[in-house]
């Protein structure tokens, strides 16, 4: 079920050729695997996990988003040579993190904003369904969205959104983060004006949030090595070309 009218914030996007069966075969080949609970928005939570294809460590149980593309393949990714090798590539953009992710049946994921995740922050989101059913939403502000097998969705994560699946099986996406460039801009909608004034709104928004953490962790041993963490992956981004 599609919003009602026509938007630049959730769309589905032509000419990438998806063949579901290869890409059902890759997440077969690692479904067995270790998967690790996202819990950014909801603490404890485990009905809602990941793998990597692509992460910051080259870790498949590392869920992290990249700020610039400095990413490895993981062992994951080295069995799953459709997606790595023929689909990823028709993006024609460096990936910031590539995921299997898959939300229980039954379970909901509540209405957050990914803060400074947008076109012009340098994160493109893309969702390909490997595995879903006719009862998955996507809320995107006030519209919502099913995204069928055989799909590429392009979504601005800065929005507000929430996923809910009250099917009775579990919902498999492949979720990649691109770096963006020409390539990937000429299968994504021209940015509007109104999208530019969202997403300074958004950039504002994300500057608050990050003096609000900042204060939160600085106070304490364990944020204050979290923060020189962060800072030592930034300083290792410098070294690396965006291409």
């Amino acid at each position: 079920m599609q919003g009602k009218k026509e938007d630049t914030v959730c769309y589905s996007l032509s000419g990438i050729e998806i063949d579901a069966e290869r890409l059902l075969h890759d997440y077969e080949a690692v479904a067995s695997d270790v998967w690790t609970s996202q819990n950014r928005y909801a603490k404890g939570m485990t009905n809602w996990k990941g793998i990597s294809l692509y992460s910051i460590n080259g870790a498949s149980d590392d869920l992290r988003c990249a700020d610039k593309p400095i990413v490895s393949k993981t062992p994951a990714g080295d069995v799953c040579s459709y997606i790595c090798d023929e689909l990823l590539p028709q993006f024609g953009a460096r990936p910031l993190r590539v995921a299997f992710y898959r939300l229980t049946a039954g379970t909901n994921v509540g209405k957050h904003k990914d803060y400074g995740q947008n076109r012009t922050t340098g994160m493109v989101r893309i969702h390909i369904p490997v595995i879903t059913n006719k009862d998955v939403t996507m809320q995107v502000e006030d519209n919502t969205y099913h995204f069928g097998v055989g799909e590429a969705w392009y979504f601005d994560a800065s929005c507000w959104h929430s996923v809910k699946n009250s099917g009775a099986d579990d919902r498999i996406h492949l979720i990649a983060d691109f770096y963006p460039s020409p390539e990937l801009d000429a299968h994504l909608k021209p940015i509007s004006f109104n999208d530019r004034l969202r997403f300074l709104m958004a950039r504002m928004e994300f500057n608050v949030e990050i003096a609000k953490t900042f204060a939160k962790f600085i106070v304490t041993r364990e944020g204050r090595a979290r923060i020189m963490a962060k800072l030592g992956v930034v300083a290792k981004s410098v070294d690396q070309p965006a291409t």
